[in-house]
């Protein structure tokens, strides 16, 4: 396949894992909800986690139920998301400087890395892994800037960019902050934070569904721009 292609495959994996984890989620979320009413139906049920030791009543599986629904799928589906989507942008990124290696040219190479590497396409393959690195662990607007440098393709609007720039702020809070919100969410989210310092952020459905769109989209976009792009 050539350039192009690879482009359209990347892009093609991207949003079908993007479907698959929604589906995950809305399909967790239907077993859940008939398992509650299954346990409303008969009291005598309940459940024994033999690792943990927990057993958990018909009346608890009730609450249980809805905590999971409401809150544990949607920030782990969410979080998948943004992976899926930060994957995708690394590997157009990747595909795209392998193919055009002289846009990096002006990397400093010391003699160790050349002798390291044994050969001309592995060191270049080394190069643009660490450049692909550097570059997506920025921010949003940075990350497209440079994709808008490096392909000529234009970056998403203002509303998008602080869109997934908020999405990708309560990803992080999440993950390191065990979702209660920081100074650093608040300077990230910027005009759409949604909780102050010491709330903790909530994963609405509406929220849910609206980032998965975003992050649909702006994979079907890029895609279509890098591929049209190339000669």
């Amino acid at each position: 396949m050539g350039l192009a292609d690879d482009i359209r495959a990347a892009g093609a994996r991207a949003r079908a894992e993007l479907r698959a984890s929604l589906d995950y989620f809305v399909y967790s979320e239907a077993v859940w909800t008939q398992a509650a009413s299954d346990a409303v139906a008969d009291p005598t049920l309940a459940y024994h986690n033999a690792v943990t030791g927990s057993i958990v009543s018909a009346s608890q599986f009730q609450t249980l139920s809805l905590d999971y629904t409401q809150r544990h799928l949607p920030e782990m589906t969410l979080q998948h998301f943004l992976s899926v989507f930060e994957v995708f942008v690394a590997d157009l990124l990747r595909l795209w400087l392998t193919a055009y290696p002289k846009s990096i040219a002006g990397k400093t190479l010391t003699v160790g890395e050349l002798l390291d590497a044994g050969d001309v396409p592995t060191l270049v393959a080394q190069k643009v892994d660490h450049e692909v690195s550097e570059v997506t662990y920025k921010s949003p607007r940075e990350v497209f800037k440079y994709v808008e440098k490096r392909l000529a393709i234009p970056v998403p609007d203002a509303v998008d960019l602080d869109g997934l720039a908020e999405a990708k702020a309560t990803r992080d809070v999440l993950i390191h902050a065990t979702g209660i919100v920081d100074a650093k969410y608040l300077n990230r989210a910027g005009a759409l934070a949604r909780a102050a310092i010491g709330e903790r952020i909530s994963v609405p459905k509406p929220y849910h569904r609206g980032v998965w769109e975003l992050l649909l989209r702006l994979t079907a976009d890029l895609t279509s721009a890098a591929a049209a792009k190339v000669p």
